[in-house]
């Protein structure tokens, strides 16, 4: 199949290495080898067998039989699926709660080592019903010393912490 078509339906770059590579139809196609006036080009991805030859008037013979997405969707693809894969591990790792932000600072200097009912007291008004759902056991409803202080965060169940208070 002997086709010429015009340079301006490809272009030639280069790739972050350095290479040459020639971008036709939204597919990659890295240098194979140089014969007497023609270039032979590969396809990026290494199952496939398309191949395009190339001379200075431009595209002399290809042979496009892609078994793969064009460069353009598999990058979205690619983008996409590692974007999904990076907010699961956000929602596993922080609740869902927008104003956790708020609270964050709070919960780490005075709920990971809380002693007495007094500091459960003064945290209980900065932590609203809006912001972030919080249960405490107050005083006179203990029943035994060290009884444990739950805090929950019902958009993420995995974010529970459960503190050991003593009793006054």
């Amino acid at each position: 199949m002997n086709i010429t078509l015009d340079p301006k339906q490809f272009r030639i770059e280069k790739t972050t290495r350095g290479a040459p590579c020639l971008i036709f139809e939204n597919y990659k196609f890295r240098y194979g080898n140089k014969m007497k006036d023609e270039i032979r080009w590969r396809c990026t991805n290494k199952l496939c067998k398309a191949t395009i030859k190339t001379n200075e008037k431009g595209i002399t013979e290809k042979r496009t039989v892609h078994d793969h997405e064009p460069m353009n969707e598999r990058r979205t693809v690619k983008k996409n699926t590692k974007m999904i894969e990076r907010l699961k591990v956000k929602s596993f790792m922080l609740p869902t709660n927008s104003n956790y932000k708020d609270v964050k600072g709070d919960v780490k200097e005075q709920f990971i080592k809380p002693k007495t009912d007094k500091m459960a007291a003064t945290i209980a008004p900065k932590c609203s019903s809006s912001s972030l759902p919080v249960r405490f056991i107050p005083g006179e409803y203990r029943t035994v010393p060290g009884e444990l202080l739950v805090v929950k965060d019902r958009s993420n169940h995995f974010m529970d912490l459960l503190l050991a208070l003593e009793k006054i």
